[in-house]
């Protein structure tokens, strides 16, 4: 019985791949079938349910077969997706299949390793800033997209973004400040600021383009939190003879997702 099951299950998707192939044939819509197995870390199968958003907005969902893990799903050619799971996150790979701007019907194979999101479970981590600075760059607009698919394929779940100082270093300075004295006329006086109080003051900036960003992508805000890591980093040391060189800071990813919590329904 169990293998007139697998004869019948191959049968299906071989009828199912010529069919998709006369489709495209008799429309002229070249297409592209992606195949594969969804697995667990000990390379067993899974059935999740997978979600492809396409970079022209729109999303397919399929779910893969629990017997062996195979999948199947017509892609369109010339878009790029991001590739979510219910309940499971993928352990390599950047979260993307990038389909070709093929003429003819074509097949693609992906094979998704997973495994199961559980609280803690780190996202991504990337770096968004440049160092002792509080403005978005990089490629943080598409490790910000990932979490957007994560959260859309896993409602019950919620983040934390730490927000981290490592990449930034602060000296004690000087500054001039305004004040009113006992007659009410305003004076100026030098007050220090310390390192400490700097990198408080750039980890807020930094929380605060965060969740400005976040806000525009329509991302459920009352599942996200934020934390600060306000380890210090220091200052490269620059050899003598080479002041005229610029500084070369070590690269610290200063943006890091984890899995909060995760309720249960």
């Amino acid at each position: 019985m169990r293998k007139f099951l697998l004869i019948f299950v191959v049968v299906l998707y071989l009828l199912h791949s010529v069919g998709i192939e006369l489709y495209s044939q008799s429309t002229g819509d070249a297409v592209v079938l992606l195949s594969g197995k969804v697995l667990d870390l000990n390379g067993k199968p899974l059935s999740v349910k997978i979600e492809f958003t396409g970079d022209n907005g729109k999303k397919i969902t399929t779910t893969s077969n629990s017997s062996d893990g195979m999948y199947q799903q017509v892609l369109t050619p010339g878009i790029k997706y991001s590739v979510s799971f219910k309940d499971y996150l993928e352990v390599a790979g950047d979260g993307m299949v990038d389909i070709p701007s093929v003429k003819k019907y074509t097949e693609m194979s992906r094979t998704f390793t997973l495994r199961k999101i559980e609280e803690g479970l780190e996202l991504s981590h990337f770096k968004a800033f440049n160092h002792n600075d509080s403005h978005l760059t990089g490629h943080y607009a598409n490790e910000f997209q990932r979490i957007k698919e994560f959260m859309s394929s896993n409602i019950n779940a919620s983040i934390v973004i730490i927000i981290s100082g490592r990449d930034s270093w602060f000296a004690t300075k000087s500054v001039k400040q305004q004040y009113k004295d006992n007659k009410n006329r305003t004076k100026t006086r030098t007050i220090k600021i310390q390192p400490k109080e700097q990198m408080m003051q750039l980890l807020e900036a930094r929380r605060d383009a965060v969740l400005d960003y976040v806000k525009t992508l329509k991302i459920r805000e009352k599942s996200i939190s934020i934390e600060f890591d306000e380890t210090m980093g220091s200052k490269p040391v620059i050899p003598k003879g080479k002041k005229k060189q610029p500084v070369q800071t070590v690269e610290h990813p200063n943006v890091t997702v984890k899995v909060s919590k995760i309720k249960k329904m």
